[in-house]
């Protein structure tokens, strides 16, 4: 997520560029635009076999062939150049109508870091706050201002492209009454899904609950590298992986004095984006009535809570 804050005159306050996480899995490929690719059904080479390849996008599965381009070579691998966002997708590989491997491949470009101004034309009109591209946006773009007048409280609202001119613009409704001497401050937020991916959870815990020796209490925070002001994270844990929203998670049938091993993933609320990798291991052990029993074996099913508003990111 690029991130930029501007005051009302086009004076650049600060600048920050959060850093984005590596698509370390291998399952997923995070390339841009034009660059060539390769995708590899096996790390070790298929021996007198015939691998056929196939695309999923949008809900619709197509054979691979060979193409303008694209190219299958050596049975194994499969050759991509000259990409395009139109590219992105799923790739499967299948021996016999076994699937063997799928990687997601995510054509784009990371979004440019905004540079903001913002003007008023008259005191009875609307603030306007833009920024120019370079490039035309990538599809899905999306882009976000968070303004805050002087006592007021914070809203957010989303930005508009325009094609022609190659810019974002938002309008800000300026509150009755405001005073023309205080500042406006405002922030913005362009993504995509180059830029979705977040930093692991942090700060997971693994705690036992009194008088329940089949639960745990796990707890994690944000990353610091996510500003929920923007757009919350979804939760996955790895003792079942079914998303939840809030910042905990109750395990429900968890063994009796055994040790658990715990980790925690997130992904931006929408899906947009890819999920992070998993948080480092957390460690509990449900209650036994004795002191000192909590402290990473998963396995079993689990409970979210309902959903609330995220806990602030740990710094």
């Amino acid at each position: 997520c690029q991130v930029a804050d501007a005051r009302l005159g086009g004076e650049v306050l600060a600048q920050q560029e959060l850093p984005l996480a590596p698509a370390r899995c291998l399952q997923q490929i995070l390339t841009p635009s034009s660059p060539n690719v390769t995708l590899t059904c096996q790390d070790e080479g298929l021996a007198n076999v015939t691998v056929s390849w196939k695309m999923e996008k949008w809900g619709t599965v197509a054979a691979v062939v060979g193409g303008r381009h694209r190219r299958l070579a050596g049975g194994n691998t499969l050759l991509l150049w000259q990409l395009r966002y139109e590219d992105s997708g799923r790739y499967s590989c299948y021996v016999g109508g076994r699937p063997l491997r799928s990687l997601r491949l995510l054509v784009e470009e990371p979004p440019e870091t905004p540079r903001v101004s913002c003007y008023r034309r008259s005191h009875d009109k609307d603030v306007l706050c833009e920024w120019p591209l370079q490039a035309k946006p990538s599809p899905g773009t999306r882009a976000m201002l968070w303004v805050k007048f002087a006592a007021e409280n914070a809203t957010e609202q989303r930005c508009r492209y325009f094609s022609k001119a190659r810019k974002f613009v938002c309008r800000v409704k300026v509150p009755p009454g405001a005073d023309d001497t205080k500042p406006l401050v405002v922030s913005t937020c362009v993504s995509n899904g180059a830029g979705g991916l977040p930093d692991p959870p942090l700060n997971v815990t693994v705690e036992a609950l009194e008088k329940a020796p089949q639960q745990l209490r796990v707890n994690w925070s944000y990353p610091s590298s996510w500003d929920p002001r923007f757009y919350w994270l979804r939760f996955q844990v790895r003792y079942r992986p079914e998303p939840v929203m809030t910042t905990w998670l109750d395990i429900r049938d968890a063994w009796r004095g055994t040790r658990h091993v715990v980790q925690v993933r997130a992904q931006e609320e929408f899906g947009h984006g890819a999920w992070s990798e998993w948080s480092q291991e957390a460690v509990g052990t449900p209650w036994t009535g004795r002191r000192g029993t909590c402290g990473p074996k998963a396995g079993g099913s689990a409970r979210a809570g309902a959903p609330g508003p995220p806990q602030p990111p740990t710094q």
